[in-house]
């Protein structure tokens, strides 16, 4: 009689008993394709971050020269060379924070030239670019300002001190900016507004000294004097 020999089954263990370097060697045994796919695009996207990386550090050291070049010209009082070269930094790199001091330092050449207008454009730009509580802003402001009050445009130094009062108060400038309207209000023979902007100037107090040209005791006899002319008004006075 012949028996016949059973052949024994394979013993398979459950996949929670299969160790995790196990499962990654049988899925890339069973899928090489999409493994070779991955690690392509894997080593396509490091490649190009550290390219990126490496093209930003020589794209930003070149930008450096050019605006240390710029400088040097600026010493040499070679002005028309160095405005070329801020204008090239603006053209080329102008996401870059250099090229934000670009736009000042432009801007002061203008100033310095009597071209208050472009000055005022390059300023506007350099608002544009630094938007948020860029701590020069305000003294760029105030640059504008200044500029539009050369340039006679009253009504736009006034938007610009309404702008300066209502985003930067607290700021050392804010008391110029309430002094500085009191003025023009008070050109425009705006008595009241800018009785109300010479004492909202001596109150906020922001390095308000005596050495400042808007000092306390000259806002005080502002006040005063402006005081006087109110009551005066409604008296029906003269």
């Amino acid at each position: 009689m012949v028996t016949k020999i059973k052949k024994k089954r394979p013993i398979t263990a459950p996949d929670e008993f299969i160790s995790m370097p196990n499962r990654i060697l049988n899925y890339i045994q069973e899928n090489p394709k999409k493994v070779m796919f991955v690690s392509i695009v894997l080593t396509l996207v490091i490649l190009s971050s550290l390219l990126g990386r490496h093209w930003y550090k020589k794209k930003k050291e070149y930008a450096l020269s050019f605006y240390a070049q710029a400088e040097r010209l600026l010493n040499e009082d070679k002005r028309e060379e160095a405005i070329k070269i801020f204008n090239q930094i603006l053209e080329k790199y102008p996401r870059m924070g250099i090229a934000k001091f670009s736009y000042l330092k432009l801007a002061h050449i203008y100033e310095q030239n009597g071209n208050y207008k472009e000055a005022i454009s390059l300023y506007e730009s350099y608002l544009k670019a630094t938007k948020g509580n860029n701590s020069l802003r305000p003294f760029v402001l105030h640059a504008i300002i200044c500029d539009y009050e050369k340039l006679g445009k009253m009504d736009l130094a006034k938007k610009y001190l309404k702008t300066m009062i209502e985003k930067w108060k607290g700021h050392p400038l804010s008391s110029w900016a309430y002094a500085q309207l009191g003025l023009i209000l008070e050109g425009e023979g705006k008595v009241s507004e800018a009785y109300n902007m010479y004492k909202s100037a001596l109150e906020s107090k922001n390095n308000l000294t005596s050495a400042t040209p808007f000092g306390p005791a000259w806002l005080e006899l502002k006040v005063k004097a402006l005081s006087n002319q109110k009551n005066l008004a409604r008296d029906g006075l003269p």
